[in-house]
C-alpha cells in the first residue's frame, strides 16, 4: 500500500475539520468591538501626536535625513524613501482609522 495516497487521503479531512472548528469559534469572535473606554485616550493621545507638530516634525526630518544620505551616496532613492515616509506619517493616521472604522 502506497503511503503517499493514505497522506492525500486524509487531507480534505482534515480541511474540513479545520474549517468546521473554525466555525465554531467565530460566533465569539467580536473583533473592533469595545475597548473604547480602555485604549481610548491613549489611540487619541497618539492620533494627535501624529497629526500635530510631532508628526510634521517627523516627515521633515525623515525627509532632510533622506535627502542627505541621497547627497552622500549620489542616488535619489533614499530623497524618495523620505518622501514617502512623510506622507505616510501625514496620511496614516486617517488611513487606519478608515480601516479601522470600516464595516461590511
Amino acid at each position: 500500500m502506497n503511503t503517499s495516497t493514505m497522506a492525500y487521503g486524509r487531507k480534505p479531512y482534515v480541511l474540513l475539520a479545520t474549517f468546521v472548528a473554525a466555525l465554531m469559534v467565530a460566533g465569539d469572535v467580536s473583533a473592533g468591538v469595545g475597548g473604547q473606554t480602555e485604549f481610548g485616550a491613549l489611540y487619541q493621545y497618539i492620533k494627535s501626536l501624529s497629526e500635530g507638530f510631532l508628526g510634521r516634525t517627523m516627515a521633515i526630518f525623515a525627509f532632510i535625513v533622506g535627502l542627505g544620505i541621497g547627497i552622500a551616496r549620489a542616488s535619489a532613492i533614499p530623497a524618495v524613501v523620505g518622501i514617502v515616509f512623510a506622507i505616510f506619517v501625514a496620511y496614516g493616521p486617517t488611513i487606519i482609522d478608515g480601516i479601522a472604522s470600516a464595516t461590511i
